[in-house]
């Protein structure tokens, strides 16, 4: 962009820490980084996933945001009963979580996987304990998180989830 040869770049992997480094080359299609010294190592992340009922473009690429910035590690987008959205565009998401991660300095990038019907996700449940995000209607009030689980953790959010057990196929 508008870097020349030397100039100092941040660079990360996900696997490998944060390192300094600096620009070696600098060609229209190729460019060749020499690291000099790691300035964070890479953190292990909590497997903490996040099922969103599909929204609008606007809010669920506010909300891939905002979870990428709380270190979300996978993303899953399901089609419920009462989603706002017929399809999701999760290559636009990916960018999304790239510039989230980025600009909140974070080493990794969360998967952002296909969306799929709500039961369809159930099916595939792997036993996670699920917490489903507190809505305005909710009558009952659910805990944050149960003082005895631990990571991995599954969170829901969005249209179709107020009110129900995570687990239940209702709503979808």
């Amino acid at each position: 962009m508008r870097r020349a040869a030397g100039d100092a770049v941040v660079l990360f992997n996900g696997r490998d820490g944060e390192w300094q480094a600096s620009i070696a080359s600098l060609r229209k299609d190729r460019c060749t980084l020499r690291p000099e010294a790691q300035t964070r190592p890479q953190a292990t992340q909590p497997d903490c996933r996040l099922l969103v009922a599909a929204l609008k473009r606007d809010a669920l690429e506010w909300v891939v945001e905002k979870a990428t910035e709380l270190g979300i590690g996978l993303i899953q987008p399901v089609f419920t009963r009462r989603s706002v959205a017929g399809r999701v565009n999760t290559a636009r998401l990916a960018t999304i979580a790239q510039e989230a991660a980025e600009q909140s300095e974070r080493l990794t990038l969360p998967r952002i996987a296909e969306p799929l019907a709500l039961s369809a996700a159930l099916d595939a449940w792997d036993g996670t304990p699920c917490w489903p995000g507190r809505s305005a209607g909710m009558r009952r009030r659910w805990p944050a998180r149960p003082p005895h689980c631990t990571p991995p953790d599954r969170w829901t959010a969005g249209p179709g989830w107020s009110g129900r057990r995570a687990g239940s196929s209702r709503g979808a």
